[in-house]
């Protein structure tokens, strides 16, 4: 805070300390922009582990014959739990365009889907739904 006084000569002058103005100007602006740069970072870092996921799964059900559509499922919540994500809130589903999933020329659709609450400087702001999928010809011969 500034104090004006009037010298003998009858000039103003303005004194204070610029530290603490700086740093109260710093810490009104710069907290919440870089809140809203970690809370950005957090939601990127989260849907590319679920892609991430989608991927292994639809992976494992196209790689081998022996693998099932429950074992696709467990791999995605799998992975995700060991990224340090929780499954509570995650549906994951995989289908197959036919009834047996067990065609060379089947399409098998792995997605993932839950609900992920945005949080700035620890506060809960915005709960955002994160999606992925993919979808890829199952080719077992």
């Amino acid at each position: 805070m500034r104090h004006k006084f009037v010298s003998k000569n009858n000039v103003t002058s303005e004194c204070g300390n610029v530290t603490l103005e700086f740093i109260g100007v710093v810490v009104g602006l710069l907290l919440p922009i870089l809140g809203l740069v970690f809370a950005s970072v957090a939601v990127a870092k989260s849907y590319v582990l679920q892609e991430n996921a989608v991927r292994l799964g639809s992976r494992v059900i196209t790689v081998s014959a022996s693998h099932s559509i429950n074992q696709a499922r467990q791999e995605v919540k799998t992975f995700l739990r060991e990224q340090g994500i929780s499954d509570d809130g995650l549906v994951v589903s995989v289908t197959c365009s036919s009834r047996m999933c067990n065609e060379p020329t089947d399409l098998v659709r792995v997605s993932a889907h839950r609900n992920y609450v945005v949080r700035i400087l620890g506060l809960p702001v915005r709960t955002i739904r994160i999606s992925a999928q993919q979808v890829v010809e199952r080719g077992i011969g």
